[in-house]
């Protein structure tokens, strides 16, 4: 297999390569690369506490004692920083503009 970060004969992995990075590694045992990171998969987490916004575009939706807050014009999850955001300053927002535009 050959590594996931190798590409056209760079490497793009996510730790940055100070060497050169030689092909021989990418195409056999990569996993010994010390540019190599392996992927975790990290569970999302949900909010903990209830937002409110008083935006007619957002979704707070209740999974067992966890919220998920959801943006309708997007049709998309919205992450706790973008939450706190739709909260204080639902009025300025530029998605909730161009929804009641379209």
């Amino acid at each position: 297999m050959i590594c996931p970060y190798y590409n056209n004969g760079y490497c793009n992995s996510p730790i940055a390569p100070k060497k050169d990075v030689t092909s021989r590694l990418c195409f056999s045992n990569f996993r010994k690369c010390q540019y190599f990171g392996e992927v975790i998969e990290v569970k999302e987490l949900n909010l903990r506490q209830k937002v409110k916004s008083d935006c007619p575009y957002f979704l707070l939706k209740d999974q067992g004692g966890e919220y998920v807050p959801f943006c309708k014009v997007l049709n998309f999850r919205i992450t706790e920083s973008q939450a706190a955001n739709c909260s204080l300053h639902w009025q300025s927002c530029p998605l909730r503009e161009l929804a009641e535009v379209g």
